[in-house]
């Protein structure tokens, strides 16, 4: 596969992730992320695994309803795994109407899984300042 196909069908794995966040659909969030995902966030305890990370991304969902996108500064593959990092930008709002807007740098690596699909397999990301 062309590089630059990986590279569409690795971000369409992060709409997707998007989409399922944003309608607060936990187990669509899952979906898309491996079974040894490793995942990384200032200020937090280093997430190792699918449960961790269910616990982890059930904590940020309860902040609020969330909205927001992913903005791509570059993206580089390596046989099937594909590697993004940008800038991701959003806001939640909270139950009582307060709005916490957010924008974090972030690295993606995504690899096959054993269902042929791309997933999240390595993540990390803090406040873009």
């Amino acid at each position: 596969m062309p590089p630059s196909d990986l590279i569409s069908e690795a971000q369409a794995v992060i709409r997707s992730h998007e989409e399922f966040a944003m309608a607060g659909d936990l187990d669509g969030v899952l979906s898309n992320v491996a079974d040894d995902i490793v995942a990384l966030a200032s200020g937090a305890p280093l997430v190792e695994g699918a449960e961790a990370f269910r616990d982890f991304y059930a904590g940020i969902m309860a902040i609020g309803d969330v909205t927001f996108g992913h903005d791509y500064s570059g993206a580089a593959t390596a046989g099937d795994l594909v590697v993004l990092h940008g800038v991701s930008r959003g806001a939640f709002t909270t139950a009582d109407g307060e709005q916490i807007p957010f924008e974090n740098n972030f690295i993606h690596t995504l690899r096959r899984g054993s269902d042929g699909r791309l997933k999240v397999w390595r993540a990390a990301f803090a406040p873009a300042t």
